[in-house]
């Protein structure tokens, strides 16, 4: 069944194939489609940012992380694309800011983790249904939503406590953790006290 644009069902080999694989597909095709003008460098990665990744945000958001393999079909693409299929600099390179000496182009999985980790935030500062669902896998274990914002272990997602959680919460968790420990900032989480 499809709803607002992403499918669900019991299924989940054919939901990850029609959400995620026609999200490839669509940044393919654009890539196809882009490719025979005359771009410069800069105008590709204009194109990645604003375009390319435009049509991962949403199903990044709201479905759980596609497979590795899939992340580096994603950046293969986006490679061959900037280069016209062959690498000139070393990949690193080109997800590094400007000012560092990089293109600018965002890396496809840090982006995803970013989307996911957002919805901590969005936990946290709103009473909705979700808030309270979340919570009635932790409160059972004698923990809450700010144990899990403060916990420095960023596998949380192999936590036995929160095992039962769906794996798209999972994922949020770890992926916030993840983000602090990039970031190496612990003030991080005081914004959200």
């Amino acid at each position: 069944m499809k709803y607002l644009g992403i499918y669900i069902g019991h299924d989940k080999i054919e939901c990850y194939n029609q959400n995620w694989m026609k999200v490839y597909h669509d940044i393919e095709t654009l890539f196809e489609s882009w490719e025979k003008r005359k771009w410069t460098l800069f105008g590709k990665c204009s194109v990645i940012n604003s375009q390319a990744y435009v049509k991962l945000i949403y199903t990044a958001s709201i479905f759980e992380s596609p497979e590795d393999e899939l992340i580096k079909k994603i950046n293969r693409l986006v490679f061959n694309f900037i280069w016209n299929k062959t690498d000139k600099i070393k990949p690193n390179t080109i997800f590094g800011y400007i000012k560092d000496e990089g293109l600018g182009i965002t890396n496809v999985e840090s982006k995803i983790k970013a989307l996911k980790a957002a919805w901590v935030i969005r936990l946290k500062e709103s009473d909705h249904c979700i808030k309270s669902y979340v919570n009635s896998f932790l409160i059972p274990n004698n923990i809450d939503l700010d144990f899990l914002i403060l916990t420095t272990d960023y596998r949380i997602q192999h936590n036995e406590i929160i095992s039962k959680m769906p794996l798209f919460y999972k994922q949020v968790f770890a992926c916030f953790n993840t983000c602090k420990e990039i970031q190496g900032n612990p003030s991080t989480v005081s914004l959200l006290k």
